[in-house]
């Protein structure tokens, strides 16, 4: 768990250049609402989707076959 954290954590950062992840507010599967401060999984791609769905596909995307893994929070401020 710790391991696919820090992995999705990996992911803003570029060769130490910052990226900015789009907060998608949907899972993409069952299209139930997702709060930015609140847990949802991700591909490298970003398609993401709810703790539910990410689970019930195994942590494989349907759209990449690629890992999911955690999405970092984002803080309302």
């Amino acid at each position: 768990m710790i391991a696919k954290l820090i992995r999705a954590m990996l992911l803003l950062v570029d060769w130490g250049r910052c990226m900015t992840l789009e907060m998608k507010t949907s899972c993409e599967q069952c299209l139930a609402a997702l709060d930015m401060a609140g847990f949802a999984y991700i591909c490298s791609y970003e398609c993401t989707f709810c703790e539910a769905c990410g689970e019930q596909m195994s942590l494989v995307c349907p759209n990449c076959g690629g890992e999911l893994v955690i999405r970092p929070c984002r803080s309302s401020s």
